[in-house]
């Protein structure tokens, strides 16, 4: 019996020769055809492009939390944060004249006499480069020029703005609102000059801001706002009022009540610590 060795020996074999010198049937070649050691690069080309999207991907989104973690861990940073809630935060009363003449800034109106009053002795002339989230105007006199976002829908986790672009940022009774408030501020430490300071005002008691486009998600204390400052080198001003009847008003009159009722100009001298309603902080990198 013939032995057959090859796909080319049992066509002869079927074809009653034998001789080597017979051409033998061509097949012709596969489209795309890979050779082993051409289909083995693009298996590592291809391994290697996905393993380096995913380091891409996972540093993008593991470096903020990295952050997170490394900034407000209270066992990693006991000390930072002991420290930092040491902070003497002192509240100075506006006049009889300055309750009067502004009172439109209702239970703010000792918050902004505040910041006001830094802005002031801090800064002459005015920063080049500043960016409101939201606020009110006369309280930053004279920095009402500011690059405004609060009309634009604008994720506060995601500022679409360079590193180190500004000079001042401020965020008037914005902090409430924010879904998570430390990424907020590791948005805006990244967005300030060296040196560059931010504005936070918010509220220690208000009613739901019910209905409203933006949704009510936090309460405030001093140590909660210091606590968020961690990123931040120092808190060159902080503080808060408040006072029994002021929450007790709002809490009976709801929501702007306070520049249409008197009582609360009437109390505006009234600061009780364990009743804070407003707070205030600012930070500087």
């Amino acid at each position: 019996m013939q032995q057959v060795h090859s796909v080319q020996d049992y066509e002869m074999s079927i074809s009653g020769t034998t001789s080597k010198t017979n051409s033998p049937r061509r097949h012709a070649p596969l489209p795309c055809t890979l050779t082993p050691r051409l289909r083995r690069d693009v298996i590592v080309a291809t391994l290697i492009t996905l393993l380096a999207l995913a380091c891409i991907h996972l540093f993008h989104n593991n470096s903020r939390g990295a952050a997170l973690l490394r900034i407000y861990d209270p066992a990693r940073n006991a000390a930072l944060h002991a420290a930092r809630l040491r902070t003497h935060c002192e509240v100075d009363m506006p006049s009889n004249a300055t309750i009067e003449t502004n009172r439109e800034w209702g239970v703010r109106l000792v918050s902004y006499h505040n910041i006001h009053r830094y802005l002031q002795q801090r800064w002459s002339p005015a920063p080049t480069t500043r960016l409101k989230v939201l606020g009110n105007e006369k309280f930053l006199q004279p920095y009402t020029d500011f690059l405004e976002i609060n009309k634009k829908y604008v994720d506060l986790h995601h500022i679409p703005y360079a590193s180190e672009s500004f000079d001042v940022v401020a965020a008037d009774q914005v902090l409430e609102h924010v879904i998570f408030p430390q990424l907020m501020m590791l948005e805006i430490h990244r967005v300030l000059k060296p040196g560059g300071i931010a504005i936070f005002t918010t509220i220690a008691y208000n009613p739901l801001h019910e209905g409203r486009k933006w949704h009510d998600y936090w309460r405030f204390m001093v140590d909660g706002l210091l606590t968020l400052s961690l990123p931040f080198k120092n808190v060159p001003l902080c503080g808060s009022w408040g006072n029994a009847n002021a929450i007790a008003t709002r809490a009976a009159l709801g929501l702007g009540s306070d520049t249409k009722h008197s009582s609360f100009q009437e109390n505006a001298l009234v600061n009780e610590k364990i009743n804070p309603f407003v707070v205030w902080m600012i930070v500087e990198k």
